[in-house]
């Protein structure tokens, strides 16, 4: 695929100037990776809650954002499908569960749950760009 070399202001990517020109929903954490953690998320420590607030429990679709070009969003396809596969075989070897499966469809014990289906996703280090 060719370079476009179109800077895209909104694209957080757009440095690398290699925009497409049509925004779409983008996860800060992949979306496989969620998903392999629970079906609901609860936030803490976001620049949009108050010190010690945390979110509803959100889905998974909800986590999402209008932060690249499609164009950049697509060439993280792979990379979303590598690191799906080492966060289910990490999950895998710290789950207490001896009959855990190696499979995206882990539902093991993680130290992040709260309750089946469920985790707590904190993020000390995100800022509003």
């Amino acid at each position: 695929m060719s370079r476009t070399n179109v800077i895209y202001p909104p694209c957080y990517a757009r440095a690398l100037g290699d925009c497409s020109g049509k925004l779409s929903r983008e996860h800060y954490i992949s979306a496989s990776i969620l998903e392999l953690l629970g079906d609901s998320h609860t936030i803490t420590n976001a620049s949009w809650l108050a010190s010690g607030q945390q979110s509803d429990q959100l889905p998974t679709s909800a986590l999402g954002s209008k932060i690249l070009c499609q164009r950049h969003n697509a060439s993280l396809s792979p990379l979303d499908e590598h690191a799906k596969v080492f966060f289910t075989e990490l999950l895998t070897a710290l789950s207490d569960d001896e009959e855990v499966p190696h499979s995206p469809g882990f539902r093991g014990k993680r130290s992040a749950s709260e309750g089946e289906g469920r985790s707590r996703l904190d993020f000390p280090l995100i800022h509003d760009v």
